[in-house]
């Protein structure tokens, strides 16, 4: 098989649902108020920055706004979030981490770190910055592919 279509492979499991939810799973756990489902509208959040509205949220993290409307609600709800209104248009609400939001992102990211480490134990630390940077690099070229 080529590398070509081993990466293809690869890159299909990863993108698949369950390895995302999976994953979503094993970062959450015991974090009150956050599961697989919210956990990329936390996450998304995280990275986008305080202040976007639910339909930027929505687009940043591919869900359906309605959907992702009922995952602020919910994180709202236990305390994560909070919506205000946005400052560029009184008609919009932004959404922005509360202090408890900022410390579970915190904690999800530290069981990320932990369990790349794990994944990358096996590499020596030339070849896991290697994998990295590869990585990045395929990242920025699907990303900068999109029409």
């Amino acid at each position: 098989m080529t590398p070509e279509h081993r990466c293809a492979d690869a890159l299909g499991l990863l993108l698949l649902r369950d390895t995302r939810t999976g994953l979503h799973a094993s970062l959450t756990g015991g974090i009150d108020g956050l599961d697989a489902t919210t956990y990329p509208v936390l996450s998304g959040l995280a990275r986008l920055g305080d202040g976007v509205t639910t339909t930027e949220l929505a687009s940043a993290v591919g869900l359906d706004r309605s959907v992702t409307s009922r995952h602020v609600g919910a994180l709202v709800g236990h305390g994560l979030l909070r919506r205000r209104p946005h400052g560029d248009d009184a008609r919009a609400v932004a959404v922005e981490l509360t202090a408890a939001g900022r410390a579970a992102v915190e904690r999800t990211r530290s069981r990320l770190d932990a369990r790349l480490a794990d994944l990358l134990a096996g590499l020596d630390p030339a070849e896991a910055d290697r994998f990295a940077t590869v990585l990045e690099g395929v990242v920025a070229g699907l990303r900068s592919s999109r029409s």
